[in-house]
């Protein structure tokens, strides 16, 4: 399951939160999620993913659990691009 990081990123904190706290609050989430996912990127490399989908890393359950704030909140905050030559894609994200 090979996700864009924005979609990632939104399907989590609608688990994490949902879309009906305030957009501020959703948009704090979302760097924090952003933040994580980030940091452990390729946790599970050596089982061919890179981030599970379970409380182990971060919940994931689909775009099906997404809202109009929680797009918001992702679009409004910008989209973390790594470093030139750190040779990692950040752009996408492989799911158990």
């Amino acid at each position: 399951n090979l996700v864009p990081m924005e979609d990632y990123i939104n399907c989590v904190i609608s688990r994490e939160m949902g879309n009906s706290f305030p957009l501020e609050a959703l948009k704090a989430q979302a760097v924090a999620a952003r933040s994580y996912a980030v940091t452990n990127y390729g946790k599970h490399t050596a089982s061919h993913f890179d981030i599970c989908g379970t409380t182990h890393c971060q919940v994931y359950y689909g775009m099906n659990t997404t809202g109009e704030n929680t797009i918001r909140a992702v679009e409004a905050e910008p989209l973390f691009r790594s470093h030139p030559g750190s040779g990692r894609n950040l752009g996408r994200i492989r799911l158990v």
